[in-house]
């Protein structure tokens, strides 16, 4: 789930331009104290997946940073989409506290919304709409290109952030149905833990490529220098 604010129609950009990308990939946090030592043990866990995949870089909120996650167990599972300033709550409520879910809010806090909300998703998945309930078709808006990118990485139906065929259902049918073939395996809305792809997306929209590629220069200017100082 998500929070959204309709004077934040800006945010429908957050993932195509920098200004509610984390700077440097650097996203401080505070974590409410009404966590028990289990559920604190699992978020760091899910911390942890996001930097040994990325670089993204979850880190205690210190007195200077402005802009910051407030992780705190409200009412259901709930973020906003990208850097909106300040302290920006991330709920996680009963029921919320599983590495997929958490994974799932803290993608949204970093700049993804839905992945059937893409421009494209008519040529992946059908919404039956007289099967959602009424009051909650705005959870199956779709944006168009001029809001949102791809960022170079097809439909994915095993993204931790596709809802499942059932979500929001007002009875016992599927309020959205593939049209294609979904890959041997692949369970839609699944929130075991993030994809493949949504991996990749995290690493396309923050640059970790070009990261890398700083470090490995930094590092090889670094065995330069000792080599030459060896030689002195």
């Amino acid at each position: 789930m998500l929070f959204i604010q309709t004077t934040q129609k800006s945010m429908r950009n957050a993932i195509r331009g920098n200004f509610l990308k984390w700077r440097n990939g650097k996203i401080p946090y505070v974590l409410s104290n009404d966590y028990s030592e289990e559920s604190r043990t699992l978020i760091a866990r899910v911390f942890e997946e996001f930097h040994n995949k990325t670089c993204v870089r979850f880190v205690p909120k210190r007195w200077f940073h402005f802009n910051y996650l407030h992780l705190t167990p409200g009412v259901g599972c709930a973020s906003l989409v990208g850097r909106v300033g300040g302290q920006q709550a991330v709920t996680l409520g009963e029921g919320c506290l599983t590495l997929g879910i958490i994974e799932h809010e803290l993608l949204h806090s970093i700049g993804f919304w839905h992945e059937q909300s893409r421009a494209d998703r008519d040529d992946f998945v059908r919404i039956n709409w007289d099967n959602v309930e009424k009051g909650m078709e705005g959870n199956f808006v779709k944006f168009s290109w001029n809001d949102i990118q791809s960022l170079g990485v097809e439909y994915d139906y095993a993204s931790v952030m596709h809802y499942g065929t059932h979500a929001f259902a007002k009875g016992f049918g599927a309020t959205l149905s593939a049209v294609k073939d979904v890959p041997q395996g692949v369970k839609i809305g699944q929130r075991i833990a993030m994809s493949e792809k949504d991996i990749k997306k995290i690493n396309n929209l923050y640059d970790c490529n070009k990261d890398v590629r700083n470090d490995n220069i930094i590092s090889a200017l670094l065995r330069l220098i000792i080599d030459i100082k060896n030689m002195l």
